[in-house]
């Protein structure tokens, strides 16, 4: 991994908050392939963390379709059920901001160190390295 790309995935992507685990994304829709990763870093802004894990979905941002990818994705990813993840910015942009409620980093330690190493991804998912 270069390392600018190191750097970016030991910054988070996500926060803990009294609802739960902020998990910041960087989502490409409409791509050729479903992917997963890498971190990126991204500007300051109150109450995202500092980088973005990015996530490209097949389905083209028609409808809202994307973001039910999106979040199907992410539940995979997490092994949790769709129903406790909730978008809560970024409904019609590639930067979203997902709360999985009552989630902490503790809880999903694996999934979210694997993927900040280029680890682990959902079905369906691959994750991408440095490029």
């Amino acid at each position: 991994m270069a390392p600018a790309m190191r750097a970016a995935a030991s910054v988070p992507f996500w926060l803990e908050s009294e609802a739960g685990l902020l998990v910041a994304l960087k989502v490409q829709p409409g791509a050729r392939r479903a992917r997963l990763g890498p971190v990126v870093p991204a500007a300051a802004a109150p109450g995202w963390p500092p980088a973005r894990l990015r996530l490209a979905v097949v389905v083209p941002p028609e409808d809202g379709r994307a973001n039910d990818a999106v979040l199907k994705a992410l539940a995979a990813w997490l092994g949790v059920g769709a129903a406790r993840l909730a978008l809560r910015a970024g409904g019609q942009a590639r930067d979203k901001l997902v709360l999985v409620v009552g989630g902490s980093a503790a809880e999903f330690a694996g999934p979210l160190a694997a993927v900040s190493g280029a680890g682990e991804a959902p079905p369906g998912v691959t994750t991408t390295g440095a490029r």
